[in-house]
């Protein structure tokens, strides 16, 4: 018998876009087997639209909760501006409940909690999912990665900083690679922003005058092609770091948010990306031209990803719901 499965999820400037994506992932692979619905209150409703069209997910349900209210046999929480007192209404029509938060490690009315930022030795009273093997990922990476290899020459490079990018990172790096154009002149820039930006019109107007050769992708959110082109990558963590680190793109990453900083402690050691701090200078500079110069190095952390993230998170995930629902 199918199951009802019920994903709540947010997407706005605030939260960023990271939890749709990935719920749209869990949903798309859920629906193959279940009767799966979507809910996003806490969302900008014409980003959400615009996510699920390019995603190809138009057909997936959206659940109003002022509709009629089914009995649920799970529901999955992945948003982190609801509160309690909405957990604790879900899990009055839900069997289970399922939380994906990086920021938080309890609740009152959790079955299971998802949170790879933890280490995986932690204790808890949940059913804790903490393991990196665990990624949600969305599995079409899956084929990118097994064609993906890493090139002795760097031609294309990825700056992509998420959904909102608050601390306008990607304007800073660009201005950065501008005044050092006599090196980077030579590479193809695949800069990815979003119409949420609220430096949107200044990139914009930078990239038209910029000495480098760059190619804008505006609200491109289903970049999988591209990525399997792209040499190396300079971004921010979350999904979209596990989402290079699945193709075994080598890149630069700087960790925004504090979750992004907790998986940067747990990726630490891994030798899959090269972490930095926040100061676009001279040294970052620098630290940008060994990794391009350095194919070795590139090699050894396109081989780290292999090793620790093969694509399999969200089927793993699946299997380990239904026996503990």
């Amino acid at each position: 018998m199918k199951k009802k499965i019920l994903i709540r999820t947010c997407c706005s400037f605030k939260t960023g876009g990271g939890h749709l994506m990935r719920c749209i992932s869990l949903a798309k692979f859920f629906g193959k087997k279940n009767h799966v619905f979507l809910s996003h209150q806490n969302s900008d409703p014409n980003l959400v639209k615009k996510i699920l069209k390019s995603k190809g997910s138009n057909s997936i349900k959206i659940y109003n909760t002022k509709d009629k209210t089914y009995n649920f046999d799970l529901t999955i929480v992945d948003d982190y501006l609801i509160t309690e007192k909405e957990i604790k209404s879900l899990k009055s029509y839900s069997k289970k409940i399922m939380i994906i938060n990086e920021q938080i490690t309890k609740s009152k009315f959790a079955d299971i909690f998802y949170n790879i930022t933890l280490q995986d030795t932690t204790k808890s009273k949940y059913r804790l999912i903490t393991e990196l093997k665990y990624s949600m990922v969305d599995p079409l990476y899956i084929k990118i990665s097994e064609q993906y290899k890493v090139k002795k020459k760097v031609k294309k490079i990825l700056v992509s900083f998420g959904l909102s990018d608050s601390k306008s990172c990607t304007l800073k790096i660009l201005k950065l690679l501008d005044k050092n154009y006599i090196y980077f002149n030579r590479f193809r820039f695949e800069v990815f922003i979003s119409s949420l930006f609220r430096d949107f019109k200044v990139i914009k107007d930078f990239c038209r005058v910029s000495k480098l050769n760059i190619n804008l992708n505006i609200d491109d959110f289903h970049a999988i092609k591209k990525l399997s082109k792209i040499d190396f990558a300079i971004g921010s963590g979350g999904l979209a770091l596990l989402e290079r680190l699945t193709i075994g793109i080598p890149s630069l990453t700087f960790s925004i948010s504090k979750n992004q900083i907790k998986l940067k402690e747990k990726l630490n050691d891994y030798g899959c990306t090269f972490f930095v701090k926040e100061n676009f200078n001279i040294s970052l500079i620098n630290q940008i031209k060994k990794l391009i110069d350095d194919f070795d190095s590139r090699e050894l952390m396109n081989h780290q990803c292999n090793k620790y993230f093969d694509g399999l998170g969200i089927k793993r995930i699946a299997r380990l719901l239904e026996i503990n629902t």
